[in-house]
């Protein structure tokens, strides 16, 4: 078995923690889903339970998956997402199109959950959204209010929902489901698709008023507080679940391979690091290349700043060194850095305008930095990233076992000693 991609949510509540996977088993592409943590193993069970449900109403809308000793295993389901529709629609200035798959969409929602009701504020429907007023909604149970775009695949001519964590049994209103999927595809594509129609117009098209966005809002706070816990803040809980929004083509650009990298040196002599004072190299890019950059200094020089590239970029630290004016070579371990992340020597740059900087350079005539260029793979970045960090756990758990057992065998050889001078007591007594 290969793991493709790993991806951890441990910034919810341990009941909601998980680990998604995507990896290739005996030649199939599968997705897994697993706790994290004991607590949300009855939250797993539950997302069997919601398919168990749908496949008994004879309703083909979610990702087939079975559950093997609490691990979900879903099929990897090969097709388009209806966002990328959406998003081939904009680039297209298909505007029917693009409002003929939204009337698709909504037709589809109409038809996932059960039967409509009108919609009664219970106890468990209060516990997850608040207490909102919403008079005379219509919705329907076992909704799932996770239905976007980007979760919906074309599998054999119909849509199949690949996400299907957030159903609940008791009654959601459509019109919050569809504020759900236009507030997400603007906040992921927003420059784009602003630019292709408003978003008003897409809450009027599914007949949602200003009024039912102030409640919707409350209610999806509410609800990411249900998820995460009331000790997180909301906003940045909502920049996680909004991602970074980019226009289409940008998007594309990023997920790109480039073809070279620029790298700069900048010389700061006491006034800052100046543009003027800066040398530059240029290189071709490739995955996983090690390159060495070596810099000359003058005795003017007293800290530096090195710019591995002009773009988001992943590295690894190899070696930071500086050379004397006799010639020794003295390994510089304290820099800092702009990483959006840093594991062990890994620098993940989500942002452009990457930057390390070396502070006290007086004493060195050169500088050699080692570095390996790993991706400027924005997706890629965050599949190591999470790889990373999974890593990172498994290490901490694996050495805290560790000081366990060691600190167990202490305590076993104190009580064998202590044991040895009560028999000994007891001898002298007698």
């Amino acid at each position: 078995m290969k793991d493709l991609y790993i991806k951890l949510t441990r910034e919810r509540s341990p009941e909601f923690q998980q680990m998604t996977k995507i990896y290739i088993d005996n030649g199939y592409k599968q997705v897994s889903k697993s706790c994290l943590n004991k607590k949300g193993i009855y939250h797993l069970q539950q997302m069997f339970e919601n398919y168990n449900y749908f496949k008994s109403k004879g309703k083909n809308v979610l990702c087939p998956t079975k559950l093997q000793n609490d691990v979900l295993i879903f099929d990897y389901l090969q097709g388009r997402s209806l966002c990328n529709q959406l998003l081939e629609c904009i680039t297209q200035k298909k505007r029917d199109k693009f409002i003929q798959i939204l009337f698709e969409y909504k037709k589809f929602v109409y038809n996932f959950g059960d039967d409509k009701e009108i919609l009664t504020l219970s106890e468990d429907f209060v516990k997850v959204f608040g207490n909102v007023q919403l008079s005379q909604k219509i919705g329907a149970r076992h909704l799932n209010i996770d239905l976007v775009f980007e979760n919906l695949i074309e599998s054999n001519n119909q849509y199949l929902a690949i996400d299907y964590e957030w159903i609940f049994n008791f009654v959601i209103p459509y019109e919050f489901v569809f504020y759900r999927a236009i507030y997400s595809l603007f906040s992921r594509y927003s420059k784009e698709v602003e630019n292709f129609i408003e978003i008003g117009t897409l809450y009027n098209l599914f007949g949602i008023t200003k009024e039912d966005i102030k409640n919707f809002e409350i209610m999806d706070r509410n609800f990411l507080s249900y998820v995460y816990g009331k000790k997180y803040n909301y906003d940045l809980i909502l920049l996680n679940y909004k991602k970074e929004g980019f226009k289409v083509k940008e998007l594309f650009a990023k997920t790109m391979k480039r073809g070279s990298v620029t790298a700069q040196l900048y010389f700061d002599t006491g006034t800052g690091c100046n543009p003027k004072q800066c040398v530059e190299q240029k290189i071709s890019f490739t995955e996983n290349k090690k390159v060495e950059f070596d810099f000359a200094l003058d005795d003017m020089v007293k800290n530096v700043r090195f710019d591995p590239s002009l773009n988001a970029v992943m590295i690894y630290v190899d070696s930071i060194a500086g050379i004397t004016k006799d010639g020794q070579k003295i390994t510089i371990e304290e820099y800092t850095s702009n990483a959006s992340f840093v594991i062990e020597n890994y620098l993940f740059f989500k942002k452009d305008d990457p930057q390390i900087m070396i502070q006290n350079v007086e004493k060195f005539r050169r500088i050699i930095i080692n570095i390996i260029y790993i991706t400027q793979d924005m997706f890629e970045m965050d599949e190591k990233l999470d790889n990373k960090l999974l890593k990172d756990n498994y290490t901490k758990e694996l050495e805290k076992n560790e000081r366990l057992i060691k600190s167990n065998k202490d305590l076993q050889k104190m009580n064998n000693i202590y044991i040895d001078m009560i028999n000994e007591l007891r001898k002298n007594r007698q």
